[in-house]
């Protein structure tokens, strides 16, 4: 029973590590959006840990919970964004997360209507955040969202979504361990995990629909990414551990996310 409370927040609570999504398609002119996105993520990984070998998910932070791939993202918002578009070819955006925030600029390339580009730029940082990790990132990518329907006033309502890019920085991974490496205090306290920051360069794509609505829109995307090149880990740190636990290797070449990004025209 000494566990319930923990495992029940840690449920409700867990945080998806992923990258930042997709921003949905630009309008047709000046206007603000607030926008939600819910995550679940997986990255199969495998490290040695006080000599163990381990595997499992490090894309799944549960507080200090099991490490495991929920069947539905997270209701509690991984993100909560503002979008400002100023004109139909520029838009400001800034975020605060659980895991990191951060702030990107999108512009419109020259484009047909059916078949509009947007380049996108970024930057994150886990220093603000519920756990203040020394997490940071940069990206750059290619949208487009080609027209799947027309609204009875003739604009495109509904898109896919495609995005290709690079990022690159220092990314965290949370590796759930075995029980033996539990603390033996009767004291309420979280299941071990390895939390792991490792510099990389990543491939990072996005595949999904954006549904627009009449005073918002809603955009489902999948997003995959793959590692292009990996230093050693800046930190391994194993939380909620007892006994001998330092990182001696740690592999991850991938992860997968599907993102749910609600959004509020204002």
């Amino acid at each position: 029973m000494k566990w319930l409370p923990l495992t029940f927040s840690s449920v409700l609570f867990g945080c998806a590590l992923t990258t930042a999504g997709p921003g949905g398609p630009l309008r047709s002119g000046t206007s603000t959006q607030i926008q939600f996105t819910s995550a679940v993520a997986y990255g199969p990984a495998t490290a040695t840990v006080g000599g163990v070998q381990v595997s499992g998910n490090a894309q799944s932070n549960q507080l200090g919970g099991k490490s495991v791939v929920d069947p539905l993202p997270n209701p509690v918002p991984v993100t909560i964004a503002v979008r400002q578009q100023v004109g139909p070819s520029f838009e400001v955006a800034g975020d605060l997360g659980w895991v990191d925030s951060g702030v990107g600029l999108r512009l419109r390339l020259p484009s047909s209507e059916s078949l509009p580009l947007v380049l996108s730029a970024g930057a994150r940082t886990g220093e603000i955040g519920i756990f203040g990790r020394d997490t940071y990132q940069g990206a750059l990518a290619l949208e487009a969202y080609p027209a799947l329907s027309r609204s009875r006033e003739g604009l495109n309502a509904h898109r896919l979504v495609l995005s290709l890019g690079l990022a690159a920085g220092a990314f965290e991974h949370d590796l759930s361990l075995p029980e033996s490496f539990e603390s033996g205090s009767d004291a309420p306290h979280g299941f071990p995990s390895e939390i792991v920051i490792r510099r990389e360069v990543r491939l990072q794509a996005a595949v999904g629909v954006h549904l627009q609505g009449q005073h918002g829109a809603i955009m489902f995307a999948l997003q995959p990414w793959v590692v292009l090149a990996s230093a050693a880990a800046v930190s391994a740190t194993c939380d909620q551990c007892e006994g001998p636990s330092s990182l001696s290797a740690f592999s991850q070449s991938w992860g997968l996310s599907l993102l749910v990004m609600p959004a509020l025209t204002l």
